[in-house]
């Protein structure tokens, strides 16, 4: 069964103990001078109540007024809290440039809770950075400072907690959250020990000890439930989880149920995950697809969303990018009006004649420029919308390789996948690619796909006399053909077959990509995957359109039946690509 178990990440967790959530710890700092004490509490409430922006403005405010009246504490202070403001804001750099600022100020034997809270700040900072080694230094050192059991020396221990949880440390994370909970327990600071306690459920989880990771989930809700406070979903998540693991099928399905109305979108793809497997592991297969397609439709969803915003940030660039060209037209029409009155004052006819014919050129040229570097920008508008468009095709085929649980095949798998992604990534920015390079990229596509169905065979004829090295075409043009002859033209055909051929004919470059399935009619007819299709084909087809839009040369599209076989007459694909394209800059 596949294993996905935090809907949310542990980093996320940290930030609770990072002074920043009213609801569960608060910093027990040295104030600074009375005068500006009215002032840091409007900043905290700005903090607390989100609006981080204004508290950032009001703490550079304050820290600037105290280095005027070299107000040490309140220099501090205000340090600490732009600390605690970028990490809410997830500028990690200026986060610990806060912190590190913050501490230039720090008066020995003075202030040291305060000096405390900039050390934890650090810790969770190298934390989200990943650099667990870095975090626990710091929050030992916090640890040092804070002798007394209060609420400060908790903050410090939860954080430290989470540190060797994600080390992998067992024999300190296990002691590290114990000493937590008794300090939680012996300052009445029940919802710490909820969250303690879901992270204790993730540790027991990670270690297969399911009584104890139900135990430890049911301890989080019922202290959550005491408080009258909303399911956490991630605590239904676990507790589902490791009763699932541990036979208990339909308590665990019922504990993703409850769970499912409070999650965010992403919490939604792993709870509909988890209970298409639990509902599989149960017998019920019907919902268990069901809960898939949903997962599916998710899954989609968040894709689709990281497609706009990408396509958003290219269409963002390319208006600026118009708007720049708009400008210095008008630049250089305006220098242009004036250098034709000075002529004209100035000049005969004849030379004014030629001047404009000059001119006229010049401006026809520029007109042509802005063309093609428009329609460059489409095309890498659109290669952006198809490359994801591939690669979710392709993780969605290794996921459900993984799921059957077979470790070497998923390793070699993985391998070959990795290579693939990788020759993908390196032609990311560029618009063409070897013809080599392309038919590497498809072998190793379709040796995937071969993996998953081990009844499809390829075949890959490249003439002898052809040089694949110096035969350039546009890049990802081959792989959504081959991909529609895989999955809707074999899909359900035993001895699936698949034959690329790459041959020249004239000044163009052929390429016939054939299968034996059903034909283009029956491929047509069916409705399943209609926007996978849609999307592959509209894509390819705007890419050709932009291609013969910019190039004399232009290529030609036929698809048509590859026989007369009336059951399986299979689908031939012919591209005929200019032999003119060059290789990328």
């Amino acid at each position: 069964m596949r294993q996905l178990l935090y809907p949310v990440s542990w980093p996320r967790l940290l930030l609770l103990f990072a002074g920043l959530y009213t609801g569960l710890l608060q910093a027990q700092t040295v104030l600074p001078a009375p005068s500006t004490a009215p002032l840091f509490s409007k900043a905290d409430s700005l903090l607390l109540s989100g609006k981080t922006d204004s508290a950032a403005v009001l703490f550079h405010q304050l820290a600037q007024n105290a280095l005027h009246s070299r107000d040490t504490a309140a220099l501090q202070k205000a340090w600490l809290e732009l600390g605690k403001v970028n990490l809410l804001r997830e500028k990690w750099d200026e986060a610990l440039n806060s912190y590190l600022t913050s501490l230039q100020y720090a008066r020995p034997g003075i202030t040291p809770k305060t000096t405390a809270d900039a050390y934890i700040g650090i810790g969770v900072v190298y934390s989200r950075l990943r650099n667990f080694a870095q975090a626990e230094v710091y929050l030992q050192k916090s640890l040092a400072l804070l002798q007394t059991e209060d609420r400060d020396r908790l903050k410090a221990l939860a954080n430290l907690a989470g540190v060797y949880m994600e080390t992998g440390d067992n024999t300190h994370t296990l002691a590290t959250h114990q000493q937590a909970l008794q300090l939680a327990a012996k300052l009445q600071a029940p919802l710490v020990s909820a969250v303690l306690y879901t992270n204790l459920s993730n540790y027991y989880i990670k270690t297969n000890n399911w009584p104890a990771a139900i135990s430890s989930a049911r301890q989080s809700l019922h202290l959550r439930d005491s408080l009258h406070k909303p399911l956490s979903v991630i605590t239904c998540n676990n507790l589902g989880y490791a009763l699932v693991q541990s036979g208990k099928v339909q308590e665990g399905l019922q504990w993703y149920q409850q769970a499912l109305p409070l999650a965010t979108l992403a919490e939604k793809k792993q709870l509909l995950l988890n209970l298409s497997n639990g509902n599989t592991s149960a017998g019920n297969y019907q919902q268990a697809i069901a809960y898939f397609k949903q997962y599916d439709a998710v899954k989609d969803t968040i894709a689709q969303k990281q497609y706009d915003q990408r396509v958003a940030e290219i269409a963002a660039k390319y208006e600026t990018a118009d708007k720049q060209q708009r400008i210095a037209r008008l630049e250089a029409e305006n220098k242009t009006r004036k250098r034709q009155l000075q002529q004209w004052l100035t000049g005969s006819l004849i030379v004014l004649a030629l001047l404009a014919g000059i001119l006229y050129l010049r401006f026809k040229n520029m007109k042509v420029r802005q063309q093609l570097e428009q329609s460059k920008t489409r095309r890498q508008l659109l290669q952006v919308q198809l490359n994801p468009h591939f690669i979710f095709n392709a993780l969605h085929h290794i996921q459900q390789y993984i799921y059957r649980n077979d470790a070497k095949s998923s390793m070699t798998y993985l391998n070959s996948f990795s290579r693939l992604i990788r020759l993908i990534l390196e032609h990311s920015d560029v618009e063409t690619t070897s013809l080599e390079e392309e038919i590497e990229m498809l072998e190793h596509y379709l040796t995937l796909q071969q993996s998953g169905n081990p009844s499809l065979s390829f075949t890959i004829n490249t003439a002898p006399e052809l040089p694949t090295a110096d035969i350039h075409l546009p890049v990802m043009l081959l792989q959504p053909f081959v991909e529609n002859a895989v999955i809707h033209g074999v899909k359900n055909k035993a001895q699936g077959h698949v034959t690329l051929t790459f041959t020249t004919t004239g000044q163009h470059l052929q390429v016939v990509i054939t299968d034996n399935g059903k034909g283009i009619h029956a491929a047509a007819g069916n409705t399943a995957n209609t926007l996978h299709r849609s999307m592959g084909r509209s894509i390819v087809n705007q890419r050709i359109a932009e291609f013969n839009k910019a190039n004399k040369q232009a290529i030609q599209l036929k698809i048509e039946n590859a026989t007369t076989d009336a059951d399986y007459p299979g689908t031939a694909v012919h591209l005929f690509i200019p032999l003119t394209i060059t290789a990328p800059e």
